[in-house]
């Protein structure tokens, strides 16, 4: 067999992607978590980030989002202030190894940590967490909150990993906030009466004014006074 020697500037390069594609999530920490948020507002930007020499696919059907009941919560939904959610991640697992991270902008995420110093936080299969099919997390406080999963299949970890994104937006209620408008009760009838009383004033006003006879009127509504 005859011996092939790699330059050392290409054993080097091979052995930088190897470690990226094994390690993203790592990569996305990096620079106060820099490319994790540019991940999690990846669904609101004008396109997506490039993430490790690659443009990931966005694809929002890879996050579900369900309530305590089971419900689905989409985009754009109104959720209550701390009922947790369950997040989703509904890609398939690579035979060769998945790396997974949920990452939100607000509340409490569990076992994740800081992403950044806005309030968003991360947890990532090589963060500790293990593999990671699906995340709880509680929503802290009232307004949006952007909730993301990302996804690389790792292959032999070789070359840059294939990176898929999916996002939506929640509007963060009260309870008070999330009931409908309550019904007012009908008026008392002295209220109604007294509204038909000033309507019918009212009118045989305009009507005077309109005919002319505004003096006559005023003084047939003070002699019947």
């Amino acid at each position: 067999h005859t011996s092939v020697d790699l330059p050392v500037t290409s054993v080097y390069m091979l052995a930088a992607l190897t470690a990226a594609a094994c390690g993203w999530p790592h990569f996305l920490r990096a620079d106060s978590c820099r490319k994790g948020l540019e991940l999690l507002h990846s669904g609101q930007a004008d396109s997506p980030p490039v993430i490790m020499n690659a443009v990931p696919t966005m694809d929002p059907d890879i996050l579900r989002v369900v309530n305590s009941s089971g419900g689905a919560v989409v985009h754009g939904d109104s959720v209550p202030l701390g009922a947790p959610l369950t997040l989703v991640h509904r890609g398939t697992k690579d035979p060769h190894g998945s790396q997974t991270v949920f990452i939100t902008s607000a509340g409490l995420l569990e076992q994740s940590e800081p992403c950044g110093e806005g309030g968003a936080a991360m947890v990532c299969t090589t963060c500790g967490a293990g593999w990671l099919r699906q995340a709880q997390w509680t929503p802290t406080a009232t307004g949006a909150a952007t909730l993301a999963v990302g996804a690389a299949r790792t292959g032999a970890c070789f070359g840059t990993p294939a990176v898929t994104i999916g996002s939506l937006v929640v509007r963060v209620r009260t309870g008070t906030e999330l009931l409908p408008t309550p019904q007012l009760p009908p008026p008392p009838l002295r209220t109604m009466l007294w509204n038909w009383g000033v309507g019918v004033s009212s009118a045989m006003s305009r009507a005077c004014e309109s005919s002319g006879l505004t003096a006559s009127c005023s003084s047939g509504w003070a002699g019947a006074g």
